[in-house]
């Protein structure tokens, strides 16, 4: 009796093992569940990090032109200057550059961290858009050395100001532009020299980039930009290389 009482119970034992354990099959079965579902949900992921770099890279710029702006409200409607690297000629270092960001100067004392009342990390952080890696950044060539690599996303139109020597210096009023909704202020250029966006620029592909239906070669679209008067949107090449964007009328 006793000894039928045992194989009873384990029997009922090995009944419960198998039924709580899984194949070799359901154990593929699962594994190829989820690896089908990662294949879905990482496109999905890629593209909500990117649209929230976007949005985030177009607060930055936004943010800028504002601190722009009071500095024009501060200093009897001109633009700052657009901080070109100084080349021991044409060039010179401005306090008027909007940004000090050469390696010889301080960041935190430009005129851009005055006015939005920004310092170290978190004055970097908004001058730099999230998916901007900043690789491949190098010094122009034929620059003074000190001022090294420009590690910064937003660059400013030149013809509202130039660094120029002062006998050449030249530089521009916000009422002096005409159709400010049209003109670009401030643009995410493609390695950047320096803090300058002139309409021959190159914009950045790191939003997106197809092919322009002007020049036929591959472009930037969706690249932040902030226009003359405040508005942001994104921008492609076929939109930015016109002469009339550093053009006055």
């Amino acid at each position: 009796m006793r000894q039928q009482l045992n194989e009873k119970n384990r029997s009922g034992r090995e009944a419960c093992d198998a039924s709580h354990g899984f194949t070799l099959v359901e154990l593929l079965v699962v594994i190829g569940i989820i690896a089908l579902l990662i294949a879905i949900l990482l496109p999905v992921l890629s593209k909500a990090r990117a649209a929230a770099n976007r949005v985030a890279c177009l607060s930055n710029i936004k943010q800028i032109h504002m601190g722009i702006t009071l500095y024009c409200d501060d200093n009897h409607d001109w633009y700052p200057t657009c901080a070109y690297p100084t080349d021991g000629a044409a060039y010179v270092q401005m306090n008027d550059d909007w940004i000090w960001w050469e390696q010889n100067r301080n960041l935190d004392d430009s005129p851009i961290a005055k006015y939005l009342n920004l310092g170290g990390d978190r004055l970097k952080k908004l001058l730099r858009c999230p998916a901007d890696n900043l690789e491949n950044r190098k010094p122009l060539p034929g620059i003074m050395s000190g001022q090294g690599a420009y590690f910064y996303s937003y660059t400013m139109n030149q013809s509202t100001g130039v660094n120029y020597v002062p006998e050449y210096w030249s530089r521009t009023k916000r009422v002096q532009w005409h159709r400010p909704a049209e003109k670009i202020l401030l643009a995410e250029q493609l390695l950047p020299y320096g803090g300058v966006w002139s309409s021959i620029a190159t914009l950045t592909h790191r939003h997106g980039e197809r092919i322009s239906t002007k020049t036929h070669a591959l472009m930037g679209v969706n690249a932040s930009a902030a226009f003359m008067d405040g508005h942001v949107e994104g921008i492609d090449e076929d939109f930015s290389m016109d002469i009339t964007q550093v053009q006055l009328e």
